[in-house]
């Protein structure tokens, strides 16, 4: 029954836009790639900037953004919002 609840309550999204901090997070993060070495993401914080650099935000979600990753890569090495909503919806289902 939860997982059919959440389904219900985010399958509005998977036909939606990447939108705000998507483009940064999502678009715009090399750690998203996979010709970024993946232990790289264990370094970095959630907008792809090293953690140890004074200008990162310090937000380390790195399984948020490995879920980015495989979003990317199950969707042909491409960023197609209908295969990222899809993983998303199905990682609440869980």
């Amino acid at each position: 029954i939860l997982a059919a609840l959440s389904v219900g309550v985010y399958v509005n999204s998977l036909w939606g836009e990447f939108v705000f901090d998507d483009l940064i997070a999502v678009l715009g993060n090399k750690d998203v790639l996979p010709s970024t070495p993946m232990h790289l993401t264990w370094q970095h914080d959630f907008w792809g900037t090293n953690m140890e650099d004074w200008q990162s935000h310090k937000s380390y979600r790195p399984l948020t953004t490995l879920s980015f990753r495989l979003s990317y890569v199950l969707a042909g090495n491409r960023f197609d919002e209908l295969h990222f909503h899809a993983v998303n919806v199905a990682a609440h289902a869980l």
